[in-house]
């Protein structure tokens, strides 16, 4: 039901049977919400020039669109998910807000806490000023949040896995911050009477001196500037080298060769030998799989005569090495190691044309290890699609999605999913994994390329061919380490004939430390 009136507003909250309200109007109007509970009803404000003060409870309320003074909350129990561009959120000195979820990426966000918050989260990038009389705000900035600037003049805990700044004025003594990831990079100026402590992700605390000036909080050492997921393919990423990460884990090298066997197969051999495992005491190579551009799951290498490792494809031969370098197109081999009872696996990346075109067609590849854990990692995964995106009105679109509530974690301490990508064979291309607080979802899209007719011949293709969808990778933190799993999905997974549940698919992966 949409109401724009105070008249309105009280007729419809009498309505025993709402369940979802819409406050709509452009009008400069001051309403207030009469107290009560309405845990049955969906609120959505839509109400740009507006002030709304609010009494009630209700089972959810939805900011798209509020006057910049002001939403006052007066209620106990909220949960208030704000995506207005620019908002002033007062919570009162009796009120108490469940959770606030601050998620219009470029808003300019003023929270005013005079009574008490649970919990303040912050989903995309934004400026935020947190002020009142509050003995304390917790914050929660999100993997969406990565350049928010925080401004404070009450206390305000923080954890963030995101790089971030923050200004804190007198009244905001007391604050302390913890940044989960090592990576993280902060900016702290401190303008009040004590300095702020900052808890790394290796457990350390440096404190930040109440100087007035800006303060540059490091990454931990060691850290380095770059990530390695194990499990992810990233088309273009060469030799899958990375040398700008600091590393204690293993790496591992191979030299792999691109020979022709007849006009239209040809074949890529790994010697033995060529595979060097460093950084270990005693290294075992336990497995070698492979899976490709256009490949399905992951295939064991053939063994030759010679002890050889070697694969054979149709797509090789003399006849197509000019369409393998145009597309791109490779291998990523998994290696498994063991050493000293420790179990270590991680991807090397081989392009074939880097093959192609190297000296006697043939070239070293890197890649890094990583060990695994003790932990494993539960979670559902869904397909959807449809057609008549905003952007490409005649484009289609598929999404894969982990419901947050099926997400769930056997070992480890506090683990969570801080993001992840997904690889797509068909396009050859990798999607973010995004947290879609809004939804309780992550998710990744493949849209705006193709029809959806089009789309969905891709999908019969896949249940027929048995091709993979996608190479889904998620990371992982968990006091202060980083850990990552990966599975491959193919649509017959999600939509074969005798699948009960079409579009849905359950996993439950190992995860891998990396740093």
């Amino acid at each position: 039901m949409e109401v724009s009136s105070q008249a309105k507003l009280e007729e419809a909250l009498a309505n025993a049977s709402l369940k979802t309200l819409s406050i709509k109007t452009a009008d400069a109007v001051k309403l207030v919400i009469p107290a009560g509970s309405y845990s049955g009803v969906a609120l959505t404000v839509d109400a740009p020039n507006a002030e709304i003060e609010n009494h009630g409870v209700f089972q959810s309320i939805k900011i798209l669109a509020i006057r910049e003074n002001t939403w006052l909350e007066e209620a106990i129990g909220n949960n208030l998910q704000v995506a207005a561009a620019s908002a002033r959120i007062v919570v009162g000195k009796d009120a108490r807000a469940e959770k606030i979820d601050f998620m219009e990426k470029g808003a300019d966000i003023k929270l005013e806490v005079h009574g008490a918050v649970s919990s303040v989260a912050v989903s995309a990038t934004m400026k935020i000023e947190i002020s009142g009389e509050a003995v304390s705000v917790p914050v929660i900035l999100t993997a969406n949040a990565a350049g928010t600037e925080v401004i404070a003049t009450v206390p305000i805990q923080v954890t963030t896995d995101v790089d971030a700044s923050f200004v804190f004025g007198k009244g905001a003594e007391g604050s302390k911050i913890k940044a989960t990831l090592r990576s993280i990079k902060l900016t702290l100026t401190n303008n009040t009477l004590q300095p702020i402590p900052v808890e790394k992700a290796d457990g350390t605390t440096q404190n930040v001196p109440n100087t007035g000036r800006p303060y540059s909080v490091t990454p931990t050492t060691g850290s380095g500037s770059g990530t390695y997921n194990p499990g992810t393919y990233y088309p273009g990423s060469g030799s899958g080298s990375d040398s700008t990460v600091k590393r204690t884990l293993p790496t591992v090298s191979v030299r792999a060769s691109v020979r022709p066997d007849t006009a239209t197969r040809g074949a890529l051999i790994i010697d033995k030998k060529d595979i060097v495992v460093s950084g270990c005491v005693s290294p075992v190579i336990k497995n070698l799989q492979w899976s490709g551009h256009r490949g399905a799951y992951m295939y064991a290498f053939e063994t030759d005569s010679a002890g050889r490792y070697v694969y054979n494809t149709d797509s090789l031969g003399l006849d197509n090495l000019e369409e393998t370098m145009e597309w791109g197109r490779g291998v990523w081999v998994l290696v498994t190691i063991e050493d000293q009872g420790s179990e270590y696996a991680g991807w090397v990346i081989m392009p074939f044309s880097e093959m192609i075109t190297a000296a006697n067609k043939e070239k070293t590849f890197k890649g890094n290890l990583a060990k695994k854990s003790s932990m494993t990692l539960s979670f559902r995964s869904e397909v959807i699609s449809g057609s008549a995106i905003a952007a490409a009105p005649d484009k289609g679109w598929i999404r894969t999605v982990i419901p947050y509530e099926s997400v769930q974690f056997q070992g480890g301490s506090s683990p969570r999913i801080t993001g992840g990508t997904a690889y797509d064979v068909e396009s050859n291309m990798t999607f973010k994994l995004v947290n879609e607080t809004s939804e309780s979802r992550w998710m990744a899209e493949k849209n705006g390329r193709e029809t959806f007719d089009k789309l969905m011949e891709q999908v019969q293709a896949g249940i027929s061919r048995n091709e993979c969808f996608q190479f889904v990778t998620i990371q992982v933190t968990d006091n202060g380490k980083k850990y990552a799993g990966t599975v491959s999905a193919a649509y017959r997974d999600y939509f074969a004939a005798d699948k009960a549940e079409k579009g849905k698919c359950s996993f439950t992966i190992p995860l891998y430390e990396y740093e």
